[in-house]
């Protein structure tokens, strides 16, 4: 095996991005042409029109190259490179979204604005849009639009009326968010390559860099913020959290987590800058502002999911509102008192995860979700993922459905199927994944070293890459742990001449022995923090090790992950698969024993959740390690041979495949015969 990639590894890597990337370059052009106004209907076979529907496969499609994408990326490009690659995909994708109309939000917005900078109060007036008229029925409150958003639409339609430099400024705001991701990846040694998933998302792409929606402004706000929060830098966390309520009253919801003991001196700096400016229009007209707020709850409701249900029940808005705002706070109080960071017990919680949270439950509860809505949380899920976030950037799509029904019939609908689609899914995993978080394991683990590593081999008849797995592995551990399980070739013997220690575990399957039995023997035996577990042929790359040390003790939540792995020798063939492997493991968090995994042992143990079973642990483990806390996939590329995958025909590839999926779905219903598996897979 070499340890560097050869120049065909690199040619096939490029050839599969780029092919990739081209695909996504062909949809985002053909997205611009298909956004409302100027959507098309997609007509099926079966005589059945979809309003936008052109539109709506688009974005569908482009959500799954995204991850592909991701995938491909060249695993050994410097992050200087990918840095540059990511921000210039990210720009072509933003240029080709420019011919979109902006929506009317902004129009308003910079009208709205331009009428508060000469001198006339925003709130006591209404604007018609499309009969170009000014009223002096309120269209507006505090809540919905503060001051200071208005301000800058102002400044900018005063000095050049029109879209475009409301455009340009959407723009560069859009790219200075990827930018802080960037920073705040780096921060906490988290993979650079996840900043794609925000820089090309469709709807990132649709409602910022199309449409110009403001929330682009409240999502940079609230990402400095978290950077500021993380870096200890409370002056400027303060100041832009008090921005950020210039830009939407939704940042008084996150403010008190922000909040510590160490930092809340500084605190009146937020009321100042939050409050200060609305004031004024406060007291020059009283309780006033509020009214157009009631007005707007009360009969404004637009793909609800909770509150849609709450209006079939009673038959009334404002009972729904009053429903949803009371169980919103509710469980924001819930919250408040057990994920507050100075009220955490266990494994601490980061504020990028209570944020998360807290916007989601907001969405949930909410009377109108537009898509543009939950634009602040796919930075956030890029940083630290959530499958519920991402299911519900996908399934927001739907909701397009009714600017089609607009275009088509003038009438905004969202057909019940559509509503159904956005938010059953997402609710029920978000439920499990909340539940996870504040009922798992968490609150009983302590706080795990990230000091030292031992590198766990399982091991049978494996002599011929023994001796350089170990080698390659010594030097960066505490200890390399080899459980043989029963080898009849001189893998004990090879084992030990490269320094490891020697365990001998040959207990039958049905008792406890195979590979999962082994690395459980294997655990018990060692000390280190964290545990790696390689097979006989991976061969890390010098440095691999150190990252994961680094990784694991600069991000308490999480339990463990994956390094990755390439093929030692490259073909077309080899680099799907292995591309096919990565995003398994990267976005569907299903790790194989080939790609490295890693976790805290002592969270391990102490839980008792490691399977040890003879086939399929590297796939229970990959989900039981879950409920400890978050996984993180670090798309390195450990070493290991293809004589396995070569040996057992591709056929046996495919054959591996419908065992994962079969284990998957009997797991769901049972606990799967780990035993049976076994036979079947190696025909005995």
């Amino acid at each position: 095996m070499t340890e560097k990639p050869g120049y065909l590894f690199i040619f096939l890597q490029n050839i599969l991005w780029l092919l990739v990337l081209s695909f996504l370059v062909f949809c985002w052009l053909l997205m611009g042409k298909n956004v409302y106004p100027g959507m098309t209907n997609l007509e099926l076979p079966i005589g059945v029109s979809i309003p936008s529907g052109k539109f709506l496969v688009l974005f569908i499609l482009t959500w799954i190259a995204m991850p592909v994408l991701v995938s491909v990326m060249p695993k050994r490009w410097i992050p200087c490179f990918q840095i540059t690659v990511i921000f210039l995909v990210s720009i072509g994708a933003r240029l080709t979204f420019f011919n979109l109309a902006i929506s009317d939000d902004a129009s308003k917005n910079m009208l709205l604005g331009e009428l508060l900078i000469n001198g006339t109060n925003p709130y006591i007036v209404s604007i018609d849009l499309d009969h170009q008229s000014i009223s002096s029925e309120p269209d507006l409150s505090l809540f919905s639009r503060p001051p200071g958003i208005l301000c800058l639409a102002g400044l900018i339609s005063k000095h050049n009326y029109g879209t475009g430099a409301w455009r340009i400024v959407v723009f560069f705001t859009d790219l200075f968010i990827l930018g802080i991701l960037i920073i705040i990846l780096k921060q906490n040694l988290l993979p650079i390559r996840n900043a794609l998933l925000y820089g090309i998302h469709p709807l990132i792409l649709t409602s910022f860099s199309g449409h110009g929606h403001i929330d682009v402004f409240l999502t940079a706000a609230v990402l400095l913020s978290i950077l500021a929060y993380q870096q200890k830098k409370w002056i400027g966390m303060f100041i832009l959290l008090g921005l950020s309520i210039q830009i939407s009253c939704i940042s008084f919801l996150l403010i008190p987590f922000f909040i510590r003991k160490t930092n809340w001196k500084h605190a009146w700096i937020t009321l100042l800058i939050g409050l200060g400016p609305s004031l004024s229009f406060f007291f020059s007209d009283g309780f006033g502002v509020f009214d157009k707020l009631v007005h707007f709850s009360s009969n404004s409701s637009f793909n609800a999911s909770i509150h849609r249900i709450f209006v079939i029940l009673t038959g009334d808005v404002q009972k729904a509102n009053i429903l949803c705002i009371s169980i919103f706070f509710l469980i924001w109080i819930f919250f408040l008192i057990r994920l507050h960071p100075d009220r955490q017990k266990g494994i601490p919680v980061t504020i990028t995860t209570i944020c998360i949270l807290i916007l989601s439950i907001l969405i949930i509860m909410s009377p109108t979700v537009h898509p543009w809505s939950i634009c602040i949380i796919i930075p956030l899920i890029s940083i630290r993922s959530f499958a519920s976030g991402k299911l519900l950037s996908l399934t927001i799509a739907f909701a397009y459905l009714a600017d089609g029904y607009k275009h088509t019939t003038g009438i905004q609908y969202l057909p019940p199927v559509a509503q159904i689609l956005i938010w059953i899914p997402f609710i029920l995993i978000f439920i499990f994944e909340a539940n996870r978080i504040l009922n798992g394991y968490r609150k009983i683990l302590k706080k795990s070293s990230s000091k030292s590593i031992s590198v766990i081999i399982p091991i049978y008849n494996g002599q011929r890459y023994i001796r350089k797995t170990i080698l390659h592995a010594i030097d960066e551990s505490l200890e390399v742990i080899v459980i043989d399980g029963g080898s009849i070739d001189n893998s004990i013997e090879y084992a030990r001449d490269a320094g490891a220690t020697v365990i001998l575990h040959d207990l039958p399957i049905h008792s406890g022995g195979g590979r999962g039995g082994q690395i459980l023997a294997g655990l018990k035996k060692a000390s280190g923090d964290i545990a790696v577990i390689l097979t006989s042929d991976t061969q890390l790359l010098p440095g691999q090790l150190v990252r994961i040390k680094d990784f694991m003790a600069l991000n308490d939540e999480y339990s463990g992950g994956a390094i990755g792995s390439q093929f030692d020798r490259p073909s077309l063939k080899s680099e799907i698969l292995a591309s096919a492997n990565a995003f398994r493991a990267g976005f569907i968090g299903l790790a194989f024993s080939d790609q490295v995994q890693f976790f805290r042992r002592e969270w391990v143990i102490a839980s008792g959740i490691f399977p040890a079973i003879p086939l399929m642990e590297d796939v229970e483990l990959s989900i039981r390690l879950k409920l400890l806390g978050p996984t993180m996939f670090l798309w390195d590329s450990a070493r290991i041979s293809i004589r396995r995958w070569k040996r057992y025909s591709w056929a046996r590839t495919m054959m591996l495949i419908r065992l994962t999926t079969a284990w998957i779905i009997h797991r769901s219903f049972g606990t799967p015969d780990a035993v049976a598996f076994y036979k079947t897979y190696y025909k005995k």
